[in-house]
């Protein structure tokens, strides 16, 4: 994460021998603004970046009360500390900060603009509010992007594209959820094109959108490229990579069912002469862990178990779901230490899943090494009612 010093008026840079707070996560009570600003400035070279957003805070109140509302350094300061709350990941202390830099904007002496604070106003605004609600708040915060597109410096607008994009997917707003995806990816290649964190999840949301335009088989190919992006897993049974395998799985069973009658979204898949994409191997060498000596191993077999049943979708907005779990194997075809990886459409759907595969038993060939019955990777794909 960047930091930036705010581009102050001259009342403020000119005080230069104004006291400096000696322990940034002790604020004085009353604190001058020049001292929360050193504060704020000290905490961020610190690292601490929770007491940068409070001192943030700090400086911006205490300039309404010592310089008052014509000072352009009020304004700024009002801006520094919504800027701040939001690259901190809290955006409920971001809103009334962004709400006063709006207003104090026109004398702001072109500290920044407008719509900027605007931006940030919608952003903290969103990610303050709850699950439930960010959906209604998805589209806003999507136009004030829109209107610092190609000029905001730093990462958030991609974050907020991203985040505002799966909203309205869910939302049903397809079209509006594609096109904000669209514009991340371009906003994204623009400030940090070696982004390997972000890129997947925004090709990913791009997918599910065309999917629920009925664009299937290039929704199999968006979510593919999500999978490339990410690569390998990252860390042991990460989520993230998954959850881009789940995706994997219902994209390419909807693809391949090209031209069918999607009943739950009510849209139609368009008819596509084209085939379903499929990795090549050296793409797959790229996002799976290999085992080269269990390549001769014999294959292991499942003998009995209990089907995987879906749950009815609470959000009835996709008839096909996916499962990637991985399992461990003991000697006598027992699971152990099943872990589910990436579920879709809903989290609630890991519960029915593990509860089946607690009941698998495999048939494990003398000889098998120990190494080759763990982590076995299991893909499901179900139809949901």
């Amino acid at each position: 994460m960047r930091f930036k010093a705010m581009l102050l008026g001259v009342a403020l840079t000119s005080l230069a021998c104004a006291p400096v707070w000696a322990d940034p996560a002790a604020p004085a009570p009353n604190a001058d603004p020049i001292a929360a600003y050193r504060a704020y400035e000290a905490a961020i070279k610190a690292g601490k970046l929770v007491e940068a957003t409070t001192f943030a805070h700090d400086a911006w109140q205490a300039a309404e009360v010592k310089w008052g509302a014509r000072n352009p350094n009020t304004a700024g300061l009002a801006y520094n500390a919504a800027w701040t709350a939001a690259l901190n990941n809290q955006p409920a202390k971001g809103i009334e900060p962004a709400q006063r830099a709006i207003t104090l904007a026109p004398v702001a002496q072109q500290a920044y603009r407008p719509e900027e604070a605007a931006f940030l106003l919608a952003y903290n605004d969103f990610f303050a509010a709850n699950a439930d609600d960010q959906p209604k708040k998805s589209e806003e915060l999507v136009r004030a992007a829109k209107a610092v597109q190609g000029n905001w410096g730093d990462i958030l607008i991609v974050d907020a594209l991203i985040a505002a994009s799966y909203a309205l997917v869910l939302s049903n707003k397809s079209a509006q959820a594609n096109e904000a995806s669209a514009i991340s990816l371009s906003e994204l290649e623009r400030i940090n094109p070696s982004d390997t964190r972000r890129r997947p999840m925004a090709l990913l949301v791009k997918g599910i959108s065309r999917m629920r335009l009925g664009e299937p088989l290039d929704a199999q190919s968006d979510v593919l490229d999500a999978q490339l992006a990410y690569g390998k897993m990252r860390r042991p049974d990460d989520a993230d990579w998954g959850k881009l395998q789940a995706w994997g799985l219902v994209m390419e069973s909807i693809a391949r069912s090209a031209g069918a009658r999607d009943n739950q979204t009510g849209s139609r898949l368009r008819n596509d002469r084209r085939s379903p994409r499929y990795l090549t191997d050296d793409e797959e060498k790229l996002i799976y862990e290999r085992k080269p000596e269990c390549a001769d191993q014999p294959a292991l077999r499942r003998i009995e178990g209990d089907a995987i049943r879906a749950l009815a979708a609470s959000k009835n907005w996709i008839h096909i779901g996916g499962v990637f779990a991985r399992v461990d194997i003991k000697a006598d075809g027992r699971i152990e230490n099943p872990r589910i990886l990436g579920v879709v459409p809903e989290q609630d759907f890991s519960r029915q899943v593990l509860k089946a595969l607690n009941t698998w038993r495999y048939e494990v060939q003398p000889g098998t090494l120990e190494q080759c019955r763990k982590d076995l990777d299991i893909a499901v794909v179900f139809s949901i009612n």
